[in-house]
C-alpha cells in the first residue's frame, strides 16, 4: 500500500499556523460616490417673450442652476412646444416658425421647468383680394350689397381680412368693413364710384355702377304646379316684394298693360264650353272687374301689345287653318280690325312679334325671309316695311328703347351655342351694325324699361336648362339681376313694364 509522506518541516510548519490565517482573502471595497447636486433652477437663456417673423427661428440655450445660482454641467434639457402648429423646438432648443400665432416654449431639467412665450408674426401681404358678387354689380339706390375680402400674404397663404375702404364719391356710395372678411358697400345716390380696401400699404378697388330703382313693375305670366298659366305683377319698388296674382284666369298668358297702368289685354288658350279650341285676346281691369272679349275670330291671336297712346292693340295671328300668319291691329272697344302686313314682299313669311315704337308710329316685328328670322320695322298702318338686320342669326323679340333710337332684341348666339345660347342684341332703328350683349345663360323676350335704365328678360341662369326666370339687366349688357327670387314663385314669361299703383 502507498502512503503519503510528509516532511517534517513542512508538517511544523502547518502546525504553527492558527486557524485566522486559513480564511479567504476580502475583496477590495469601492468608494462611496459623492450624492449629486439637485437642480434648484433652469434659466433660459432670454427674459422676455420670443418674437419670430412669419420665416424666422432662433437658437435657445437653457442651463441648470443649484439653490447657490451655481450652473451645474452635464445635465440633460428637454423641450416642448406648446403650439407645435404655431412653431416648433429642436432637441437643442432651436425654435423655427411654423404660422402666425401665439404660444409657450418650455425647457425641463431633471424635473425643473422653465417656460418663456413665443409669438410669430404674420407674414407681409404681397395682394389684396376681393370677392364681388353679382349682387353689388347690379346694385341699386338705397341697397346694401356684401364684398368678400381677404389678402394674399409672402407665405403663400390667403387669408380674410379687413381693409381700410376709401370711396372716389361718397355721395354715391361707401364701403365698410363690418366683419374679419366682409365688407358692407352701401348705394346713396346713382353714378358711378371706385372703392378701394388697403391693408399693409397694399390695395384694389373695384368700380360699381348704381343704378336707380325701376320706376314701373313687372307684369308677367307664369306657370302654377296644376300646369295652369296665370298673370302676376311683381313690384320692384323696394326689395323683398312677392308677386301678387291678378284675375284673370288660370289659361292667361303675355300681358300688355295699358299706358296708364289700370288695365292690361292678355291671350288665353282653352277648350270652350262647346269643346272647340279658343285663342283669342281679353281686356281686363287691374284690380279684376270688367274682363272682356277682344278678338273672336277663328285661329289663333296672341303677343297682344298696347298702343303708346292708349287706343289700340296690335297682334299676332294665324286663320283657322294655321296656314297663314300675320300682324293685325284693332281698338281697345274691338273696333276697326285690321290686317297689317299686306305690304310685306311675297318672299317675307310668319310676321309675328310686334312691338311699338315710343311714339306710336312704327311698329317692329320678326319676319322670316330665306329661312333667317329678321328684325323689320314697318309704318304703324303696315306700310313702308324695313328689314333692320341682314347678318346670318336667329332673331326673336323686338322692344323700342324709350328715345326711340335703339330695339333691343334676342338673338341666338351661333358662335357660342353652349355658353350664351340665346343673348341680347341691340340695333339702331334706323338699321346699322348689331351689337351683342353676351351673357352666360339665356336671355330671352326682353322689354325695355320707360325710364331707359334696364332690359326684363325672361331666361335661365345656364342656357337652355332649369325653371325659366325673370331677369333685369342694363341695355349696356351689366347688373343682370335675378327678379323672380324665390323658387316657390316658378319663375316667369313674357315680362312687361307696367306703371306703379
Amino acid at each position: 500500500m502507498n502512503r503519503i509522506r510528509v516532511v517534517p518541516a513542512l508538517l511544523a510548519l502547518l502546525m504553527a499556523c492558527s486557524s485566522s490565517d486559513l480564511q479567504a482573502p476580502k475583496p477590495e471595497e469601492k468608494p462611496t460616490p459623492t450624492p449629486a447636486v439637485p437642480v434648484a433652477e433652469t434659466r433660459l437663456s432670454v427674459d422676455e417673450a420670443v418674437d419670430l417673423e412669419w420665416n424666422g427661428s432662433v437658437q435657445l440655450r437653457a442651463v441648470a442652476l443649484d439653490a447657490q445660482g451655481k450652473e451645474l454641467s452635464g445635465r440633460v434639457v428637454k423641450w416642448y412646444s406648446s403650439k407645435p402648429s404655431v412653431f416648433t423646438v429642436s432637441n437643442d432648443g432651436l425654435i423655427t416658425a411654423v404660422a402666425p400665432g401665439n404660444g409657450g416654449v418650455t425647457a425641463i431639467i431633471e424635473g425643473v421647468p422653465s417656460t418663456v412665450g413665443v409669438r410669430v408674426k404674420t407674414a407681409p401681404v404681397t395682394d389684396v383680394l376681393l370677392d364681388v358678387p353679382t349682387a353689388a354689380e347690379a346694385l341699386e339706390v338705397g341697397e346694401i350689397a356684401l364684398v368678400g375680402t381677404r389678402v394674399k400674404l409672402v407665405s403663400g397663404q390667403i387669408v380674410d381680412r379687413p381693409l381700410s375702404w376709401t370711396s372716389s364719391d361718397t355721395n354715391i356710395a361707401t364701403a365698410t368693413s363690418t366683419a374679419q372678411g366682409t365688407t358692407s358697400v352701401v348705394a346713396f345716390s346713382s353714378g358711378v364710384v371706385t372703392l378701394t380696401g388697403t391693408s399693409e400699404g397694399k390695395s384694389a378697388s373695384v368700380t360699381i355702377r348704381i343704378t336707380p330703382r325701376p320706376t314701373h313693375d313687372l307684369i308677367y305670366s307664369r306657370w302654377n304646379a296644376a300646369g295652369e298659366s296665370e298673370i302676376f305683377v311683381l313690384s320692384l319698388a323696394a326689395a323683398g316684394a312677392t308677386p301678387v296674382r291678378m284675375n284673370a284666369g288660370n289659361v292667361s298668358f303675355q300681358p300688355s298693360p295699358s299706358p296708364d297702368g289700370q288695365q292690361f289685354v292678355f291671350a288665353i288658350s282653352q277648350i270652350d264650353q262647346l269643346g272647340r279650341d279658343q285663342n283669342d285676346l281679353y281686356i281686363v281691369n287691374r284690380n279684376g272687374t270688367n274682363m272682356r272679349q277682344l278678338t273672336s275670330d277663328p285661329g289663333v291671336e296672341w303677343e297682344p301689345k298696347w298702343s303708346p297712346d292708349g287706343t289700340k292693340i296690335v297682334f299676332s295671328a294665324t286663320d283657322a287653318a294655321l296656314s297663314t300668319h300675320s300682324l293685325w291691329v284693332v281698338n281697345v272697344d274691338g273696333t276697326g280690325l285690321k290686317k297689317l302686313t299686306t305690304a310685306l314682299p311675297a318672299d317675307v313669311l310668319g310676321p309675328d312679334s310686334p312691338a311699338w315704337s315710343p311714339d306710336g308710329r312704327r311698329i317692329a316685328f320678326v319676319a322670316r325671309r330665306n329661312g333667317q328670322h329678321k328684325i323689320w320695322t314697318m309704318n304703324a298702318d303696315g306700310s313702308n316695311p324695313v328689314q333692320l338686320t341682314t347678318d346670318a342669326a336667329f332673331d326673336a323679340g323686338p322692344t323700342w328703347s324709350p328715345d326711340g333710337a335703339s330695339i333691343a332684341f334676342s338673338r341666338y348666339n351661333v358662335n357660342a351655342p353652349d355658353i350664351f345660347r340665346w343673348d341680347i342684341a341691340i340695333v339702331p332703328a334706323t338699321g346699322g351694325a348689331v351689337v351683342m350683349r353676351e351673357l352666360p345663360g339665356d336671355q330671352l323676350a326682353p322689354a325695355w324699361s320707360p325710364d331707359g335704365q334696364y332690359l326684363a328678360v325672361q331666361g335661365a341662369s345656364v342656357d337652355g336648362r332649369g325653371v325659366t326666370n325673370l331677369y333685369t339687366m342694363r341695355p349696356d349688357g351689366s347688373g343682370l339681376r335675378l327678379r323672380t327670387v324665390a323658387a316657390a314663385w316658378g319663375g316667369g314669361l313674357a315680362p312687361a313694364w307696367v306703371r306703379r299703383w
